[in-house]
């Protein structure tokens, strides 16, 4: 009994400590009920603020979202505002440089405006001083004259002079006329071939001066020419036969003298010569004559003047000669215009807008401008010439003469054209920029064998834009102007290969014609009217009307 007692007696102990801890449990759950109470009313609290914070945030975005596409529509609108004012910057570039060209035109077309006016003055004032002259020279004959059998005698004699002052005037216009037909028969075109002396040779020329015959592999090529000149022949011999074209550009036509061959054959001393007399070359020879017969001629009230430029073709640009420092710096006097070249549709003269045209007054003035020009050419070494010209040197003298008593003006021009030589690459060695030269002037030869080829075909179109060089030569390749070509010949074996292909160039070229196209015209004007003469043998002896042009000029023939 005590034992059950104890037992329940423990047992109630227990079930109060259960329920003590049981109630501890029950108030620490309670306790964290009120916590957990107050977290969710602060999570709550705190929920609430995060609702009205992303509320706020999304009004924020949607403002952000209306401010970046307004301003995407404003860098719209400001980048096509950009491009329309970016072509409006074009178009207004594009105007300045057509304004900028219009101008330099204008200011070109008013200078040469100016330049007549002031050489039409020039004229006018010298007409009226000549004709204050002979008034008072007639009031002076007057006074001297008295009345009657002397003062007739006079007055025949004044008479007689005004008929021989017409007459002489006559006679000058009829030895044109004589001298261009005999120059006409005997070819606008003309082509000499000048054989450079050596030791050893495979060139033989014949009987008669017109003909020669080269042996290649054992086989004898023949060829005929106008002439040629045989080793040893002078440089006065040679010039003997070029003249009569010098005085054809006197006479106011476009003349045109040029050296053709390969590296080493002689050009360059054909055509300029050394410093003697007897060595002097063809350039300085022709100016010395024209200088001569101006000199004769301004004793006849003939007005002559003359200026030069000196071209170079290099590489297929052109560079002016006579520019200051051409001759110590090469890119001094380079024109970098592609449309520098301009002709003159009337006939006149051809010139090269930024090249220098200088006044040739005598022969040491020609002189010194020749020698300028030489010290300013491209010459280099190569295998087969110890001074290989790498360029073209073209020589234009500009002639402008004019007679106050017939009240005629004339128009001519002579080109004197040293031709740099024709090469192989596997004969000069030459490397790098040598080779583009070489190259370079292999194309321009090859172009101007080109327009002599459609010249001889008589094509419609002739390739004269195919080179600077040709375009520059237009007026006197073409059908209004006179041409010679000197062929060059080194005549040992050794050159024969290019000797052959040089002499098959100017056979070509021999047998071209550009009297077939209507004659070489002289550019005259007389009172106030053009005359553009042919000049042909059905004229000779007759005036030509004013404003007339005459008929063509005949075919070319082989005279002597």
């Amino acid at each position: 009994m005590d034992a059950a007692q104890q037992q329940l007696a423990a047992e109630a102990e227990e079930h109060e400590a259960q329920r003590a801890l049981l109630q501890k449990q029950l108030e620490q759950l309670k306790a964290d009920k009120d916590e957990a109470r107050s977290q969710l009313a602060a999570a709550t609290a705190e929920l609430e603020a995060s609702k009205q914070q992303l509320a706020a945030a999304d009004t924020t975005r949607s403002h952000a979202e209306a401010a970046v596409q307004e301003l995407q529509a404003l860098h719209d609108a400001l980048a096509a505002e950009h491009a329309a004012v970016q072509a409006k910057v074009l178009e207004l570039e594009a105007n300045l440089a057509a304004a900028t060209a219009k101008t330099a035109e204008l200011s070109e077309a008013l200078e040469a405006a100016n330049a007549d006016l002031a050489d039409a003055r020039a004229k006018s004032a010298q007409q009226a001083s000549r004709l204050a002259h002979l008034e008072s020279e007639f009031e002076a004959l007057q006074e001297v004259m008295g009345e009657g059998e002397q003062r007739d005698i006079v007055g025949r004699l004044l008479g007689r002079i005004s008929n021989l002052q017409a007459a002489a005037v006559a006679a000058e216009r009829t030895r044109r006329e004589l001298h261009n037909q005999m120059v006409e028969l005997r070819g606008n075109i003309r082509v000499f071939c000048r054989v450079r002396p050596h030791p050893q040779s495979a060139v033989k020329c014949l009987a008669g001066g017109t003909s020669l015959a080269l042996t290649l592999d054992n086989k004898e090529h023949q060829f005929s020419f106008d002439k040629v000149f045989a080793p040893g022949t002078s440089q006065q011999q040679v010039f003997d036969s070029v003249c009569e074209l010098v005085q054809s550009a006197l006479d106011g036509y476009h003349v045109c003298l040029f050296s053709y061959g390969q590296t080493g054959a002689g050009k360059t001393y054909t055509m300029s010569g050394a410093n003697t007399p007897e060595h002097q070359g063809m350039m300085p020879r022709a100016v010395n004559q024209i200088l001569e017969s101006v000199a004769q001629l301004t004793e006849q009230e003939w007005q002559y003047t003359l200026s030069a430029s000196c071209i170079e073709v290099y590489n297929n640009q052109l560079r002016d000669l006579l520019a200051d420092g051409a001759g110590s710096r090469p890119e001094a006097g380079r024109i970098t215009d592609n449309n520098a070249i301009k002709h003159d549709s009337a006939g006149g003269h051809t010139t090269v807008i930024g090249a220098n045209r200088l006044p040739v007054t005598d022969a040491a003035s020609a002189a010194a401008l020749m020698a300028r020009a030489s010290e300013a050419r491209a010459c280099e070494a190569t295998a087969m010439n110890a001074v290989s010209s790498r360029s073209h040197c073209v020589f234009m003298l500009y002639i402008s003469a004019s007679h106050a008593a017939s009240n005629t003006q004339l128009t001519g021009s002579l080109c004197l054209v040293d031709l740099a030589g024709s090469e192989r690459l596997d004969r000069s060695m030459v490397e790098d920029m040598r080779k583009r030269e070489a190259c370079s002037i292999n194309q321009s030869l090859s172009a101007l064998g080109d327009v002599f080829a459609a010249l001889s075909s008589k094509t419609s179109h002739i390739p004269y834009r195919n080179s600077k060089l040709t375009y520059l030569l237009q007026p006197c390749l073409g059908g209004h102007g006179k041409t010679l070509m000197f062929v060059h010949i080194n005549p040992e074996p050794a050159s024969a290969q290019e000797s052959l292909c040089s002499l098959k160039f100017a056979a070509k070229v021999n047998g071209c014609d550009t009297a077939a196209k209507g004659g070489a015209r002289r550019n005259v004007t007389q009172g106030v009217a053009s005359i553009q003469d042919s000049e042909a043998v059905s004229a000779l002896g007759k005036r030509p009307a004013t404003g007339q042009t005459l008929a063509a000029g005949p075919k070319r023939s082989k005279l002597g």
